[in-house]
């Protein structure tokens, strides 16, 4: 329960359930949230008038305070710290990309691989959730959307001297590419538990290339459809971004954070 009202902006609106700029009345040990502001009211409903909220005073010694004081200082600065927005795209959706005979899903990872190419002129490392689900206990799995295709495409596509019909097929395979991968990522790599001499000779852990590969400077997921939608998350990574999207019929709605004490993406 919110004391002030809902805004009509809906960044101001976003952050509100994102951290409600102060992180009080929020809970983040929580996977599902209610959230009700002072003019909220029943759909077609009449008012229902209820007691007032009573209030709880809390005895606590001073170790307690101090405690809770300090968390306030962190979230404070967490808060401070995090630049999000929303991004809401209406001039297509699912069913014209389906109709051209393309995964929205996919789409919409190119399309992100593009603008990060653009922004900074090289490819990066780039996470997306595949669902695990079809396994007892299952949850994610990681997809790398970013793939020797992706990287073909995404150069080509800023090249004057590449022609439309080779993006277009360019794109079509990096699309094919990713799909595939999220398939098979969805279907379940068997990974052995190893013992301690076992990892130990693993040198592949210790190796640059490797750590680079694990900075996931572009954190997706798809949440679709959510048409409420007001998710988000934040980036994984100090200079990345976390990307959170839904897919409608008609339209797409995009969620995007960052930090602000990074100058690459303030």
């Amino acid at each position: 329960l919110d004391d002030y009202p809902t805004d009509t902006d809906i960044d101001i609106s976003h952050q509100n359930c994102f951290h409600a700029y102060d992180g009080r009345n929020r809970w983040f040990d929580k996977a599902i949230q209610v959230l009700v502001a002072n003019n909220g009211h029943p759909p077609n409903a009449s008012p229902i008038e209820l007691s007032s909220p009573q209030y709880l005073k809390w005895v606590v010694d001073n170790s307690i305070m101090n405690t809770i004081q300090q968390a306030q200082i962190n979230i404070q600065a967490a808060i401070d710290n995090l630049d999000s927005v929303l991004l809401h795209y209406n001039e297509y959706g699912s069913e014209w990309l389906k109709n051209a005979k393309v995964s929205p899903d996919a789409f919409v990872q190119m399309a992100m691989q593009l603008a990060y190419y653009k922004r900074y002129g090289e490819p990066c490392a780039t996470y997306e959730s595949a669902s695990t689900r079809a396994f007892l206990h299952g949850r994610t799995e990681t997809t790398r959307t970013c793939s020797v295709d992706t990287v073909a495409f995404t150069k080509a596509f800023y090249d004057p001297n590449v022609n439309k019909d080779e993006k277009i097929s360019l794109l079509m395979k990096a699309i094919k590419s990713h799909t595939e991968y999220m398939i098979s990522a969805s279907n379940g790599l068997r990974c052995q538990i190893r013992d301690e001499e076992e990892k130990s000779k693993a040198t592949l852990f210790k190796d640059p290339s490797y750590v680079q590969s694990m900075s996931f400077k572009l954190s997706t997921s798809n949440m679709s459809p959510a048409f409420g939608f007001h998710c988000g998350f934040g980036a994984v990574v100090p200079d990345g971004y976390g990307i959170c999207y839904a897919i409608g019929k008609d339209k797409l709605k995009i969620s995007i954070s960052s930090y602000k004490k990074c100058k690459e993406t303030d």
